[in-house]
């Protein structure tokens, strides 16, 4: 009873997969005899309107899917995108009793306009229609509406100056490959006067707003209808801040602990001078590497130079200090020295002047001191009280504190440590204050 069942129920199946491919077979045939009808004495070569000798209008819709890396580099940006292209034939009308879709190699039987990117680095608008995502639709009144995926490299000239706090504008200019004015004239959609964005993220950019234009491309063959879609867009400053100023920051405030080192410290001081300034040529170099060798400053080099001038400036401040601090010292030296020799002789003196005074006394004394030796009378005499005030005079010039002008260099050195631990910071954060309101209040502005 079971054999026989199943047996029944694989029959019904068979059958039942036998009537679908039937139908769908003729539903193809029959799909082919209408495009084979359709086409029938129609000449692909030939644009709508071509026999009235009046222009064939297109209208255009971009939906932009994505938009890839804007590299400043190259000044170029990706974008992936779908473009809808509307006209209408008159040669297909009436033909038709509901819409019908083409894909492929079946586009290829139908008039499609040849539109080109101007500003295209690469681009597959050219490609075939098998080799990318198309879809054309007709209406039964003619109408026609062809779709294509976009992929395009296009380049985008960019504004520099306030890198990294500027705002770049980007465009994509749409026209015929080789048809004039006269032929076809591309026109926005009716009611389009923005672009749709699917996905708005960019890693170093925020996506703005756009606008659309139409115009008139002068060209040496002829001139050509186009049609214009700007892109605003906006720098995150986010790794900025994170790679160059921060660190930028940092370095400078380094640079500063030379304030705090001892006057005659040249070595270490020397050492953290060259180390920062070291530090600011690489920042410089690894930015600058990035970018295209533009021939004006922006506004980040502005900002490292400035950096780089205040580390340069605090080894100056350096070298300056220790050559007040080493004067000093050396003059110091050389009036210990001067004094010490005169000193020495003229005590040497005042001690033989005595020996020789007591010497004489002895030889002139009376009979009651011949029983005296010389010896005896040296040890038992002591200096009287002018001999002592000329030892004393001698010794008062020793200087035992050091000399108004020793005093003064020394004094000039700390004082211009102790300005620049106040001076330096204060025009550093008076130059930030300035730099950040400037260059903030033009983004605003362009904005």
């Amino acid at each position: 009873m079971k054999p026989s069942s199943s047996r029944k129920l694989s029959i019904k199946t068979c059958i039942f997969a036998s009537v679908l491919f039937i139908i769908r077979l003729r539903l193809a045939h029959g799909e082919s005899d209408v495009i084979n009808t359709l086409f029938a004495n129609y000449d692909k070569a030939l644009r709508p309107y071509y026999e009235k000798g009046t222009p064939t209008f297109v209208n255009c819709t971009l939906l932009i899917e994505s938009f890839g890396n804007i590299e400043e580099a190259n000044m170029e940006y990706r974008v992936y995108a779908y473009f809808h292209l509307a006209w209408k034939d008159p040669r297909l009308s009436g033909k038709l009793n509901r819409t019908i879709n083409l894909k492929g190699d079946q586009i290829t039987n139908v008039w499609v306009p040849d539109p080109y990117c101007y500003n295209a680095r690469e681009s597959n608008m050219m490609s075939p229609d098998e080799e990318t995502h198309s879809n054309l639709k007709i209406k039964p009144d003619g109408e026609i509406y062809y779709s294509r995926g976009l992929t395009l490299l296009a380049s985008c000239s960019m504004d520099l100056k306030y890198f990294p706090l500027d705002s770049q504008m980007c465009f994509l200019k749409f026209g015929s490959y080789g048809h004039t004015v006269e032929d076809i004239i591309f026109k926005w959609a009716p009611g389009e006067t923005d672009i749709g964005i699917g996905r708005e993220e960019l890693a170093q950019f925020v996506y703005t707003g756009s606008s659309l234009e139409s115009g008139v491309a002068d060209i040496s063959t002829g001139n050509y209808s186009t049609i214009t879609a700007k892109f605003s867009f906006k720098r995150r400053i986010g790794y900025y801040l994170i790679q160059v100023y921060f660190p930028d920051v940092f370095v400078v405030v380094l640079s500063w602990i030379v304030f705090w080192m001892e006057k005659d410290d040249i070595g270490n001081r020397m050492a953290l001078g060259i180390t920062t300034i070291l530090t600011m040529m690489f920042l410089l170099g690894s930015l600058n590497g990035n970018l295209p060798k533009v021939s004006y400053p922006k506004a980040l080099d502005w900002y490292l130079l400035f950096s780089f001038s205040f580390v340069f400036l605090s080894l100056i401040e350096s070298t300056v200090v220790f050559l007040f601090a080493g004067k000093a010292n050396k003059n110091e030296k050389i009036k210990c020295k001067k004094h010490t020799i005169p000193l020495t002789t003229r005590i040497a003196s005042s001690l033989k002047c005595f020996v020789r005074s007591k010497s004489a006394d002895v030889n002139n004394a009376s009979d009651d001191y011949k029983g005296v030796s010389e010896n005896d009378l040296e040890m038992g005499f002591r200096p009287s009280k002018a001999d002592k005030a000329l030892v004393d005079d001698a010794e008062a010039e020793v200087p035992h504190n050091r000399s108004t002008k020793i005093k003064r260099m020394e004094k000039k050195a700390s004082n211009i440590d102790r300005v620049s631990r106040i001076l330096f910071p204060l025009v550093f954060l008076v130059f930030n204050l300035f730099y950040w309101t400037f260059f903030n209040g033009h983004v605003v502005q362009q904005q």
